[in-house]
């Protein structure tokens, strides 16, 4: 593919699917608007990689995940 337009360079990203288009990287942004604003291609064999790797495992919060026990329990104050 770089071979056919002079002077073409092929960006790589390391990520899942096939544009990075939903596959957010602030790398292959940061490459693109260079490009479209002053015409600097990237480095021959410039690769980036994804921010957020698919089904990006969160930390659970709350209940057992925070060694609390499995119930959440709100202590309230009576006044008498």
């Amino acid at each position: 593919m770089t071979k056919q337009p002079a002077d073409a360079r092929l960006l790589t990203l390391q990520g899942y699917g096939h544009t990075a288009l939903l596959n957010p990287s602030t790398c292959v942004n940061d490459y693109v608007v260079r490009y479209l604003t002053t015409g600097v291609l990237p480095p021959a064999k410039a690769t980036c990689e994804q921010d957020t790797p698919p089904f990006a495992a969160t930390m659970p919060t709350g209940g057992i995940a925070t060694g609390g026990g499995g119930l959440f329990h709100t202590h309230t104050e009576h006044n008498s």
